[in-house]
């Protein structure tokens, strides 16, 4: 099994960002030194929460310094993205990683302020945005120079393409994991030959139903052993959004991140406030508020003390363990865990880096590879 984390910053408003970047970078290459292959998350005007507005180009400053793991992207909104930027940058990365890259692939957040940003109605960006920016961009990927010229257009983006794109992919394709919160995109995945990232809004329930659904359309499909072997191996689950803390006893490692609840309560209010405030500011502006009530229809009210039990874990290392052998066995080979503790603080980073140091010592060695 192949262990990830999500890279991202804590840090917030235009007086942190040179510092943001410091976080970001030093927490990439020390998952990079744990074995834990960091994740790359991409927002825009997000000032509420610093992290890479290109985060293609922050990958290309740290590919050259990357020594054990895979890049990865979890994930790219594509939607914001030129279909011929978005080829030729993937490709240029996957050249530059020799292609130890994975692109997680997706929509982003509908209802926020990038869709108006980018000039894209929120029921575009919501419902069919990203699926046409991909599927001209497998077109992109596939034309030759001598086939006719490839004509495209989108509410946003129009090209023809004459010859080919250059360059090509390291490989034969660029590896990536597409978003599937739906039946139709885990069938489609499959069918594509394409990875997918399952269970990402629902229980344990819902990943085995995913998990099932997408390996018996994948097996059915008929694709080359290479293809199927790749789906399945980057067929990806994230276990505890918001973080992981581990040390030698579970009561340590549960004080530990009632600590780290406690001190960041008043911030992640903070960033749920502007949140809330500018996803219904973009509604306004975007001509369709009933989007957003759409959305909070869908979004049940939750507790702090429900989110602590859906979102962390805190535990040992042989805790963790149990619940990645129980993830492998449903066939799972990729998870992305997201680590607990704010890397701008030093008593977060230091609690942080132990939760991968225990990591890469104490579980990763007893999993199945």
């Amino acid at each position: 099994m192949k262990l990830s984390t999500i890279v991202s910053s804590e840090r917030v408003g235009r007086d942190e960002e040179r510092a943001a970047f410091a976080d970001i970078v030093d927490y990439a290459l020390f998952a990079d030194q744990c074995g834990l292959n960091p994740f790359l998350r991409e927002r825009h005007f997000a000032d509420h929460e610093l992290t890479a507005s290109n985060s293609m180009m922050l990958a290309a400053y740290l590919a050259p310094q990357m020594k054990n793991c895979f890049l990865g992207f979890g994930i790219i909104p594509i939607t914001y993205h030129h279909p011929v930027h978005l080829a030729e940058d993937m490709n240029i990365l996957d050249h530059l990683t020799k292609g130890k890259v994975v692109f997680g692939l997706g929509g982003g957040y509908g209802i926020s302020p990038e869709p108006i940003g980018f000039g894209m109605t929120l029921n575009y960006a919501l419902k069919s945005a990203s699926n046409e920016i991909f599927d001209i961009t497998q077109q992109l990927w596939a034309k030759k120079p001598e086939d006719p010229p490839l004509a495209f257009k989108t509410q946003s983006y129009s090209g023809h393409l004459l010859n080919r794109i250059v360059p090509g992919p390291y490989g034969s394709r660029p590896k990536i994991i597409r978003t599937a919160s739906k039946s139709e995109a885990l069938l489609g995945g499959a069918k594509a030959g394409l990875p997918v990232f399952v269970g990402q809004y629902g229980g344990r329930d819902l990943l085995e139903e995913q998990i099932s659904l997408y390996l018996n359309t994948l097996g059915e499909a008929g694709h080359s052993s290479e293809i199927e072997e790749e789906c399945r191996d980057w067929m990806t689950a994230r276990f505890a959004n918001l973080g992981v803390v581990l040390a030698d006893t579970t009561q340590e490692a549960e004080a530990l991140l009632n600590g780290l609840v406690e001190e960041t309560r008043g911030t992640f209010k903070t960033y749920m406030d502007k949140s809330m405030a500018e996803m219904k500011q973009a509604a306004v502006i975007g001509g369709q508020p009933a989007a957003l009530s759409a959305y909070f229809q869908k979004v049940a009210p939750m507790d702090e003390s429900e989110r602590i039990k859906r979102d962390f874990f805190a535990g040992t290392p042989d805790d963790l363990l149990v619940e990645l052998k129980a993830l492998q066995a449903l066939g799972l080979r990729h998870v992305i865990i997201s680590v607990a503790g704010r890397w701008c603080d030093p008593k977060g980073r230091a609690i942080a880096e132990n939760t991968m140091q225990l990591i890469a010592s104490d579980v990763m060695p007893k999993l199945v590879p």
